[in-house]
């Protein structure tokens, strides 16, 4: 009996040792996901690792990170379409890597993902300027800790749960560059404060907010930020007030 026992006892800690480590083909092949992409002016080139789609979890993100950490010529990172909650963006962001662009867009983050990674600014060995966070179910709260960091310059944030008190938060930014946020809840309110507030910032080029419930009013305020040329990009369609013409 004591021999099954410790047979039992041996398999049960085999199992759960390999469940620790990932299984993901993704993982195991990872060297095969770099690719090099041509660069802008004053960089000719740069690493990106594109692991997206490879159906990976939570306790995958020790691997990415630990091969990151080897191969620190890497600059952007590609986690789209995946499973990571806010336990794995909290173990990304804390493994103190020089990513510029993180795409983390399509996965189960919530507002506590959206949380963390507003967090890292000051962090001294933190470089990352663009960040996606599309459809990972962030509301208000998650955008409004996001607005706050002065570290990103490109925001993504299509396909959440965010209305007028987010967009306000972030309109309060006067570092954002690019924000990217078609298929949300926004209204007349968010579009009239983001139009006011970006006259007074000027730092905003790029606006997306398509698809979303912005009025007549909203869009008209949006509009003279263009005609102004106060803004290079704007992207309205879908919106209600364009049904009132």
């Amino acid at each position: 009996m004591v021999k099954i026992f410790s047979m039992l006892l041996m398999l049960t800690i085999t199992l759960f040792s390999m469940s620790s480590f990932s299984m993901n083909q993704c993982i195991h092949d990872i060297e095969s996901h770099v690719v090099k992409e041509r660069g802008g002016r004053g960089w000719p080139y740069y690493y990106y690792l594109r692991v997206a789609s490879c159906d990976l979890q939570d306790r995958d993100m020790p691997a990415i990170v630990a091969f990151l950490q080897k191969r620190n010529d890497i600059t952007h990172l590609n986690l789209s379409g995946n499973h990571f909650t806010a336990e794995g963006a909290g173990i990304l962001a804390n493994s103190h890597l020089e990513l510029t662009v993180i795409d983390a867009s399509h996965n189960d983050l919530g507002d506590r993902g959206a949380i963390i990674f507003s967090q890292l600014q000051g962090k001294e060995t933190w470089y990352a300027t663009q960040l996606d966070l599309s459809q990972n179910n962030i509301n208000d709260q998650g955008v409004q800790a996001l607005a706050e960091n002065t570290t990103w310059m490109t925001l993504g944030l299509d396909r959440n749960h965010i209305g007028d008190a987010g967009i306000i938060a972030l309109a309060k930014n006067t570092k954002l560059e690019n924000i990217y946020l078609n298929y949300n809840d926004i209204g007349n309110d968010g579009a009239v404060e983001l139009a006011r507030l970006t006259r007074i910032n000027k730092t905003l080029r790029t606006i997306e907010v398509g698809w979303n419930h912005i009025g007549k009013i909203g869009l008209n305020s949006l509009k003279s930020l263009k005609d102004d040329k106060i803004i290079w990009n704007l992207w309205i369609d879908g919106n209600d007030g364009l049904s009132q013409d």
